[in-house]
């Protein structure tokens, strides 16, 4: 039997703000990455399928699917996910808007023949599986009294970032940084009240970034969010998306801690700036070290209080694993869901 989880289902049993839930999937995730320290994980880039050919992920369609096997976990999966460009044009990159198609998550039983276990939207704890990463590389690589945060962003994958920096750190105040003033004040009210910590919005992006001892790039900006000179010894920098960090900070952070050094430099579509740094010989692949090293003890990213250190997160399959794990669990106990006998199909 297959069980069938809508997300409405996932809604019932699982929050996004449910930060216990967001501590399960960091420990899940620690161990899974130790796991793939060992070289005891299947894993696969991110493919991503484009028309028009080269161009689809910026000006038409695209699907991409997220493959990785973790024996420890007794589970496998495969993220399948679309999206598309259309409408109005974006004034800054003069290309349309990008609209998020559908998103399944298929989760396999490892123990059980690699049975399909369950078919699952994940999409309204989503943020759970993009945060989780974050926090497991602030865990190891931000000062242990790490308090002070700037964030760049206001969207739903910046909230689950904050709160996965807040699962691993005793975090008392974050400024936060968007160029939309009503997006700002509207994350900061939102979050002091979640968190019970003051949430500050800040109109200027240096007040984001001077003073903090962490910060969070969550955005579609597609270029630099801040620059290099603001940064302060000590701090540890968490980067989501393409393009957000100028050259100057990753020359002050190497060796840049990569969720998986392979996605990141051979992403689809060229992760910036690592990939024209790469071709100008102003960055070598020696330059990044892996997460899963870090955690399984192999590296030291951060060996004194001064040193500035840097998480470069890139979704791929080992992620979608470890959250289907958890949803499936949560659900089986909870009764959520349908099953079906697929093969009777």
């Amino acid at each position: 039997m297959t069980l069938i989880l809508a997300e409405k289902d996932v809604s019932r049993v699982i929050k996004p703000d449910d930060m216990s839930f967001m501590a399960e999937v960091i420990q899940l995730m620690d161990d899974a990455y130790k796991e793939m320290g060992r070289g005891r994980v299947g894993l696969h880039q991110r493919v991503t399928v484009q028309y028009p050919m080269g161009s689809g992920y910026y000006e038409g369609r695209f699907l991409r699917f997220l493959p990785s096997i973790i024996p420890a976990l007794g589970g496998a999966a495969v993220r399948v996910y679309s999206g598309h460009r259309e409408g109005k044009e974006n004034l800054d990159e003069k290309r349309p808007d990008f609209i998020h198609g559908n998103e399944t998550l298929l989760f396999y039983d490892y123990n059980h023949q690699m049975k399909l276990a369950a078919i699952i939207n994940d999409r309204s704890v989503h943020e759970v599986r993009t945060g989780a990463p974050t926090g497991l590389a602030t865990q190891y690589l931000a000062k242990r009294d790490a308090s002070r945060v700037g964030l760049f962003g206001t969207g739903r994958q910046a909230g689950g970032q904050l709160r996965a920096v807040c699962a691993v750190r005793d975090i008392r105040t974050v400024s936060v940084f968007s160029p939309t003033k009503a997006h700002r004040e509207g994350f900061a009210g939102r979050f002091t009240e979640e968190l019970g910590i003051p949430v500050r919005p800040v109109g200027d992006p240096k007040d984001a970034v001077e003073g903090s001892d962490i910060v969070i790039c969550s955005t579609n900006a597609g270029k630099p969010v801040f620059k290099g000179e603001w940064v302060q010894n000590g701090t540890h920098i968490n980067s989501l998306s393409r393009g957000e960090i100028d050259r100057r900070t990753v020359q002050m952070c190497l060796p840049i801690v990569a969720a998986w050094t392979e996605q990141v430099l051979d992403d689809t579509p060229a992760r910036e700036p690592y990939s024209s740094m790469i071709r100008d010989g102003s960055l070598t692949k020696n330059d990044m070290v892996e997460l899963a090293d870090v955690v399984s003890g192999k590296v030291v990213a951060r060996d004194n209080d001064k040193r500035v250190t840097m998480f470069q997160s890139a979704g791929f399959g080992l992620w979608d694993s470890i959250i289907a794990r958890a949803i499936y669990d949560k659900a089986i106990r909870a009764g959520a869901g349908i099953e079906l006998d697929l093969s009777g199909l």
